[in-house]
């Protein structure tokens, strides 16, 4: 009888087993095979850095904010301001005598022609003729009442303080109705004498009104306050990209006032300055408080030229991307390879791009481009987009070469930026300004044309930085003209 074999418990038959042995070998293999099957660990050198280039140099913007009055406003403005009596005089006719008071009538019309203004002042004439009868010195019973209209023209020029120097000239003048007085039935036109005081006191009158205009006319404060405004910092985009747009302005200059016979009064104004972007607006330079005596414009110019240079931070431009990308899958089923984290650095003209992945792929990855700007589409993109030649070479023969695409592909549209829907807030923005400003009532500004007319990227040790140039055409208006107090002019 053949003993029977009784099963040690305290030995692995795996381990004592030929059989045993065997089989443990395949199975290991085989686990290994499939791990190595489901997961390839790579670890490419970084890309080669490229010559460096010197950062962007900002050049000065041009902001064109044609002023323009619309002399029905400076019509109200005038006749708000001017009030009271003009003349209270004795007039001598022989031996007798005629004391006058002559006042505002009505309102005072404004008009533009042949590049002057144009002042219908309409008079109310009021007297009493005073004359000798027996001895006795006598008056008319019924005053004398007429009305008179003044033309004035007048040259308008802009002070270099923003206040306004009129030079004032009497054209003519239209009696309404006749100045005639009767005495005793004896019918007396005083025209003639009325017209020698009028002319007398012109000069006077004249001077009163251009020295009103020059101390009371003046652009100084509303455009103070769009000059502070527009200095302010102001986001473009959503609050979760982060960027602020700031104009640091410097000059202003201005051509001489226009006199249109439409009616308007134009006042060609270009303000220089330069216009910068950051992730941080603390980062931005600090505002010019005071607005300047404007200077000569020397060359007449239309469209807006504004340059734009935008400083991202890496760090900033990588929080951007993550929030995007972290987590995103590609691949069949969309789960073969995960992206960890994605850096982005550079030098010159070249974008280098980290990717951290996880997953059936398992390492980092390296991706470069050169971004340069579309002009057909508006947008920023990175052009020549592959992943670096070291990375390429770690991925020959690894499965899935569809999901490297797809990476590759997400990742670029990512850096795809629409530059138009930026640049076009800036119109609604300093709108925007302007409106919010205490001026706010009496400045419209209306954009024409804004359009982007290049770009430049360049990649410094720190930063990634976007030159834009814009041009456009805008119109800025003064609707309503402020009143501040009343004068009497006597």
């Amino acid at each position: 009888m053949e003993p029977s074999i009784v099963p040690n418990n305290d030995v692995d038959y795996m381990t004592t087993n030929p059989a045993g042995i065997l089989l443990k070998i395949v199975v290991s293999t085989c686990v290994c095979w499939m791990a190595c099957l489901s997961c390839n660990n790579i670890d490419p050198l970084p890309p080669a850095p490229t010559e460096e280039l010197p950062a962007l140099e900002l050049s000065e913007s041009q902001f064109h904010l044609p002023v323009v009055y619309d002399v029905k406003d400076f019509e109200g403005w005038i006749n708000e301001k001017i009030t009271g009596t003009f003349v209270e005089q004795g007039i001598k006719i022989g031996n007798d005598s005629v004391f006058v008071k002559i006042k505002k009538l009505s309102a005072i019309k404004l008009s533009l022609k042949d590049d002057r203004l144009i002042i219908d002042l309409p008079l109310h004439v009021r007297g009493t003729y005073f004359t000798r009868f027996m001895g006795k010195r006598v008056r008319n019973l019924t005053p004398i009442k007429t009305e008179v209209l003044i033309r004035f023209s007048s040259k308008v020029k802009l002070e270099s303080n923003w206040h306004l120097h009129t030079q004032t000239s009497l054209v003519n003048l239209t009696w309404i109705s006749e100045p005639v007085v009767h005495i005793f039935g004896i019918k007396f036109n005083l025209k003639e004498p009325l017209e020698k005081v009028i002319d007398e006191n012109q000069h006077m009158l004249i001077a009163k009104l251009d020295e009103i205009a020059y101390e009371s006319i003046h652009l100084d404060k509303p455009l103070t306050n769009i000059w502070l405004k527009l200095q302010e910092p102001k986001m473009l985009g959503t609050p979760k990209a982060g960027l602020w747009l700031k104009f640091n302005l410097k000059d202003v200059f201005v051509e001489n006032i226009v006199l249109d016979n439409s009616g308007k009064i134009n006042v060609n104004m270009f303000v220089s300055g330069r216009a910068r972007m950051s992730t941080n607006w603390e980062s931005l330079p600090q505002s010019n408080p005071t607005l300047p005596n404007f200077l000569p414009m020397k060359k007449s110019k239309e469209a807006f030229d504004i340059s734009i240079l935008a400083s991202i931070p890496y760090h900033d431009l990588n929080k951007m991307l993550n929030e995007k990308l972290v987590l995103a899958g590609f691949g069949k089923f969309g789960n073969r390879i995960r992206i960890r984290n994605v850096s982005v650095s550079g030098t010159g003209e070249q974008m280098n791009v980290a990717a951290d992945l996880r997953g059936m792929l398992k390492g980092k990855v390296y991706l470069v481009g050169n971004p340069s700007y579309h002009a057909d589409s508006k947008h920023l993109k990175v052009s020549n987009f592959q992943f670096d030649v070291n990375t390429q070479n770690a991925l020959v023969g690894l499965a899935d070469s569809w999901a490297h695409d797809q990476l590759r592909d997400s990742i670029a549209q990512q850096l795809d930026v629409d530059l138009s829907h930026l640049i076009n807030q800036l119109p609604s923005l300093i709108s925007e300004v302007i409106e919010k400003g205490k001026a706010a009532k009496s400045i419209d500004l209306n954009f024409d044309t804004f359009d982007i007319k290049s770009c430049d990227v360049v990649f410094m040790a720190n930063e990634m930085q976007v030159l834009v140039r814009t041009q456009g055409k805008a119109q800025l208006e003064l609707q309503k003209l402020k009143v501040t107090k009343r004068l009497r002019v006597r």
